[in-house]
This record gives structure tokens, C-alpha cells and sequence, in this order.
């Protein structure tokens, strides 16, 4: 079976990828699509800007559902320039690790918050 292409710039209806909101946009085409197995390809060709806020939404959360090796079995990048390359690989580093201790996470965040 071909992977799911997702545009994400025609998802969003932006070149921006900025907004946790647009985020869960692409995290709602994104996710059922894993669940029945399926690969998908998230295409940012178009889009000028990204940032870790937006990509938490759109991909970080499906590690709090699947293993993280299904996800990076499944999921895959195209159109992507170098420069925020590093905050999608950043993400894929850091959501494992926090969706795995989520708790701890909160705790230690609000700890911060609160100092």
C-alpha cells in the first residue's frame, strides 16, 4: 500500500507552521492513519516556517500512543530544509522520553513554573 501523503501547508492553510492548534490539524489526519497501520509521508513543501510548538501537536502526541518505533517506522518527513530539520528530529528525541515519564516530566515543569 502507497504511504498517506499529508500536505501540510494545504492542512493548515499556511506556509507557517507555528500554531499548536494547526498542529492538532495535522495530528487528526495524522494519527488514525497509524492506527490502521498505515505509512504516512507529512510533506512540507511550501512552508516557510516551523516550530517545536506546532510539531509537539502534530507529532509528539502520537508517541503518547504508540511505541516510538512504530511511529518512526511509519511516519516520515519529505520537503523539509535544514533548518527545521533539527527541531523535527528534536522532537522526535524528546516526546519519547517525556510520554514516557510524563508524570516526572509534569512535575519537574511545575517545579520550574512555580520557582
Amino acid at each position: 500500500m502507497e504511504p498517506l501523503v499529508i500536505e501540510v501547508k494545504e492542512v493548515i492553510g499556511s506556509q507557517f507552521c507555528v500554531r499548536a492548534t494547526d498542529g492538532m490539524k495535522v495530528y487528526e489526519q495524522v494519527q488514525p492513519a497509524l492506527k490502521r497501520g498505515n505509512a504516512v509521508v507529512l510533506s512540507f513543501n511550501g512552508v516557510e516556517l516551523v516550530i517545536a510548538a506546532f510539531l509537539n501537536h502534530a507529532v509528539g502526541k502520537l508517541y503518547k500512543e504508540f511505541p516510538p518505533e512504530y511511529v518512526e517506522t511509519l511516519l516520515s518527513v519529505k520537503g523539509l530544509n535544514n533548518q527545521f530539520y533539527m527541531t523535527w528530529h528534536k522532537v522526535h528525541g524528546l516526546a519519547p522520553h517525556y510520554f514516557a515519564h510524563e508524570e516526572v516530566m509534569r512535575n519537574h515543569i511545575a517545579n520550574i513554573i512555580e520557582e
